[in-house]
């Protein structure tokens, strides 16, 4: 078995030409050019079992010689660049599973009572491959691979150009500086899927939504080590949704996108104190301009797609109600087109590179190391558990607290309570995998009860800006058309109706929330209930 370090680059239009005669290219080229012309095909279930689990299983022939890869996404959430593989040579096109004994290939199939013969080829690639190795440095080599081809699956296909930069010697963090350096010649984008998820995901086209993972987290990790896996796990999240996102068919890949995004914001700011200052504040400022970049598109699609089209249905053919419903689906085009070309824009590559960079590299020459007897070991070097037990207890405090007047809050006041039941949401979420399940369960439930009342609340009050810029800015009615007036009318009393619905349901909320059992270690000081 060998583990891989690998970018792949995803270049527009012309630019993949532009890359030949890019500076830091030519800089760092070395020997000949190779070129070859590879055939792969992807074997597995026709319910896609291997990938499922996160395996997949190739047979590649490359001139005469046929070879069987097993490849494994990468350990853990940190590691979304890395993957293991086991590579052996066969002797023709069809997989032989008795070569494969010393990867966990066998022992999923055989736990579901699947054959070797029941696998079928799912997906083709062909590509046409030019090979070059690139030093940038005196330690380093990598690897560049330049394809252009098809994938093909289930009668549907798609174009390949794209780069991979594979290291072959050296230390990750030459990989991302040479790529960053890349990027500042030609700009690209990252793709994390490799050429098989592209083709399995032909199979489901429009490409599905993905949620956020459970995090592996245990107590003898050190908060270094949670922090990467957590942020790994939510950049997953934001890269899985990227490509439905720019498809564009399906609102919830939007979402998912920005709820990856917001929790690796909360959880930036909630290791803050004890991350090294050159990681976390870099960040901060660059998440919060990218979250305003992806706003629009979501805050639209919940305007056309859970106000108007309900409101439409139950109020009948109403001239004005469809007028506003054609300039927001158009502000939601515009919107979407903004989301996708922040996606493309070399700035995102370049968070997504700093990122990587930030969860591959070892945090030991951030730590100050004052002379004794002052020399304390880094905050980062801690055990994670005692941190969330710390952290959960202080905010679950901050948000009891700040509740107590909830009755009496205006609709600012609320969206600050939902922003501080998101965080202990996210905080929850992280370090559930520390605590028994049926504890953090019960927990967990409670208080999304209490962020879905107060979501829905928000989402009322961002849909009244919505529409009042929709009249204004984008060629509404007039302010004294009687249509208009009857569409404002209709479409504040379904506001004004879901918030006296949702404010009633919050009080029964925030009630089973206060009564919900805290699943953290750290005994509770006494505190009153409100």
């Amino acid at each position: 078995m060998t583990t891989e370090t690998e970018l792949k680059l995803i270049f527009e239009g012309r630019a993949l030409r532009r890359l030949a005669k890019a500076e830091s290219l030519l800089a760092a080229a070395e020997g000949p050019t190779r070129r070859r012309r590879l055939n792969s095909t992807y074997f597995d279930t026709d319910d896609r079992l291997l990938f499922r689990r996160g395996y997949t299983l190739r047979i590649r022939q490359d001139g005469p010689r046929w070879t069987q890869t097993i490849k494994a996404e990468g350990p853990s959430d940190a590691e979304i660049v890395t993957r293991r593989e086991w590579e052996v040579a066969v002797e023709g096109p069809a997989p032989d599973l008795d070569l494969a004994a010393d990867t966990p290939v066998p022992g999923i199939l055989a736990g579901k009572g699947v054959e070797p013969g029941d696998l079928k080829p799912l997906v083709e690639v062909e590509v046409s491959r030019t090979l070059r190795l690139l030093s940038p440095d005196a330690a380093t080599q990598i690897e560049m691979a330049i394809d252009r081809g098809r994938i093909t699956a289930g009668g549907a296909s798609e174009p390949v150009a794209e780069v991979e930069l594979e290291l072959k010697a050296g230390e990750p963090a030459a990989l991302f500086a040479f790529a960053r350096r890349l990027l500042a010649d030609v700009p690209f984008r990252l793709e994390f899927r490799a050429k098989s998820a592209r083709g399995f995901a032909l199979l489901d086209a429009p490409p599905p939504a993905e949620k956020a993972r459970p995090v592996e987290l245990d107590e003898t990790l050190t908060i270094e080590t949670a922090f990467k896996r957590i942020a790994g796990s939510c950049l997953r999240q934001m890269v899985a949704n990227e490509a439905p996102s720019l498809a564009g068919k399906d609102p919830e890949g939007v979402h998912q996108l920005r709820i990856g995004l917001r929790r690796l914001r909360s959880a930036v700011s909630l290791f803050a104190k004890v991350l090294p200052r050159d990681v976390a504040d870099p960040l901060r400022g660059r998440l919060r301009d990218l979250m305003a970049a992806f706003g629009p598109a979501r805050e639209w699609d919940v305007l056309v797609e859970e106000t108007l089209a309900p409101l439409r249905q139950r109020a009948g053919e109403d001239p004005g109600l469809a007028r506003l419903d054609k300039i927001a689906r158009a502000a939601r085009q515009e919107g979407h087109r903004r989301l996708r070309q922040a996606i493309g824009a070399p700035e995102h590559t370049d968070l997504k590179l700093t990122l990587l960079e930030l969860l591959a590299a070892d945090w030991a020459p951030f730590a100050e190391r004052p002379a004794p007897p002052d020399w304390r070991p880094a905050p980062w070097t801690a055990p994670v558990g005692g941190f969330a037990d710390l952290t959960l207890g202080k905010r679950h405090r901050a948000l009891r607290k700040f509740g107590r007047e909830h009755h009496a809050m205006s609709l600012e006041e609320l969206h600050e309570l939902r922003i501080a039941a998101k965080k202990l949401r996210y905080a929850a979420d992280f370090f559930r995998q520390l605590y028994k399940k049926r504890r953090v369960r019960a927990y967990i439930g409670a208080l999304a009860e209490v962020q879905d009342c107060l979501g829905a609340i928000n989402d009322g009050a961002v849909g009244r800006q919505r529409v009042s810029e929709a009249w204004e800015r984008l060629g509404g009615l007039s302010r004294r058309s009687t249509r208009r007036a009857r569409a404002e009318g209709a479409v504040e009393g379904w506001f004004a109706a879901v918030e006296h619905l949702e404010l009633s349901a919050f009080a029964k909320a925030w009630t089973r929330f206060l009564e919900a059992r805290r699943f953290w270690n750290r005994p509770e000081p006494a505190e009153r209930k409100s």
